[in-house]
């Protein structure tokens, strides 16, 4: 896994959405697995923020089977140590009403484990609470922007950043405007955009694989490969995830985000150094952002509308038949359009999805 030099600073870790799916899943044991390594300070805390009623006790019960599940070594006495810098506050993180609650709760946590007054805030919840939790905090006075700038030492100022989980916006329009109220609140090098796919081992190796060996790395090219086909195998169904689907659909959450992220990494051209902005700047050039001339982004048809099945025919009508229009056939009526050969690419031009139907749950937090 690609590591970056240094220790992390202390700091309290707010999660907004602490009672949902990637929470359980992903980041408690991600962390947990930190402390077990001793790569988390023994001073940061976190403090999970949710609707759902719970006291920091119950929050920790319900935590602890899913570290045991899914962190690669559990230990009950790695977890009662660890357990014990885990808070809960329950509320609505888009209510303005808690701010005062949640401040003092930060500051008492800060103060009792030294941490400096460094807090990040982790947006793990549906995407349409962004820009109203991102006012809030900016309404709270928590975070102390531009001050490190007018500081005699700008290392030791306490700082305060934020980790948006993707999908980013549901259009340009929509991600230009979470950019602008980020950019009202936060500097934007303390802006997070990420989406949690790239931290997966396997995913961060294609960078060693593709520019570190000395045998695949010259054969990487459109000379030696005819096509990539990435393919995501689901086996989790939906679950409490219902209602996150309704309103962002599979679609953007795997192959928006997760897959062509992916077949990003596979296209772009070696970055000038491995720092985040240079990676990007080959991820754009790559091409896997544009947007495809056959169809849309986004949310299928609804599949509770009975027009959806119609809707999804004419759908494949029109990527099958490009910009071709419908030929008259000799009786008059309509023929499907009749689609023109496949091209043959000099380069990487298949990602798609394998994933199998699952029943649905309910529950508004955000996807793993």
């Amino acid at each position: 896994m690609l590591t970056m030099p240094g220790s992390p600073d202390p700091c309290v870790i707010v999660i907004f959405g602490a009672s949902g799916d990637l929470v359980a899943r992903k980041l408690i044991p991600a962390l947990y697995e930190m402390a077990a390594c001793d790569a988390l300070p023994v001073q940061t805390r976190v403090l999970g923020v949710s609707r759902t009623v719970m006291t920091d006790e119950a929050w920790r019960e319900r935590l602890r089977p899913w570290v045991k599940e899914h962190a690669a070594r559990f230990d009950e006495s790695t977890w009662a140590r660890f357990a014990t810098r885990l808070h809960y506050l329950s509320g609505s993180a888009a209510d303005a009403d808690i701010y005062p609650g949640l401040t003092e709760r930060i500051t008492s946590l800060s103060n009792g484990a030294q941490s400096g007054g460094n807090i990040l805030f982790y947006l793990s919840v549906a995407p349409n609470l962004y820009e109203p939790i991102v006012e809030c905090i900016g309404e709270s006075g928590l975070v102390t922007e531009g001050r490190k700038w007018c500081s005699i030492d700008r290392n030791h100022v306490p700082w305060q950043r934020i980790v948006i989980e993707k999908p980013f916006g549901h259009d340009v329009e929509s991600a230009s405007r979470l950019n602008l109220a980020l950019g009202r609140v936060f500097e934007e090098d303390a802006i997070y955009r990420i989406d949690h796919y790239l931290g997966k081992e396997i995913v961060q190796s294609l960078l060693v694989f593709r520019f570190a060996n000395t045998i695949f790395e010259p054969l990487w090219n459109h000379r030696y490969i005819d096509h990539v086909q990435i393919t995501a195998a689901e086996t989790l169904g939906v679950g409490r995830r219902a209602a996150y689907y309704d309103g962002v659909g599979a679609i953007r959450d795997m192959i928006q985000s997760h897959l062509l992220q992916v077949l990003a990494l596979v296209a772009m051209e070696p970055p000038t150094t491995f720092a985040a902005h240079h990676i990007r700047q080959d991820f754009v050039q790559s091409g896997c952002g544009r947007e495809s001339p056959h169809g849309q982004r986004g949310r299928a048809p609804d599949y509770r509308d009975p027009r959806g099945d119609r809707e999804r025919i004419q759908n494949r009508r029109r990527v099958a038949g490009g910009s071709q229009s419908q030929h008259q056939a000799p009786d008059g009526s309509r023929e499907l359009p009749r689609p023109a050969p496949p091209a043959r690419s000099a380069g990487p031009r298949a990602a798609h999805q394998d994933q199998r139907p699952h029943p649905q749950g309910a529950g508004q937090e955000n996807s793993g």
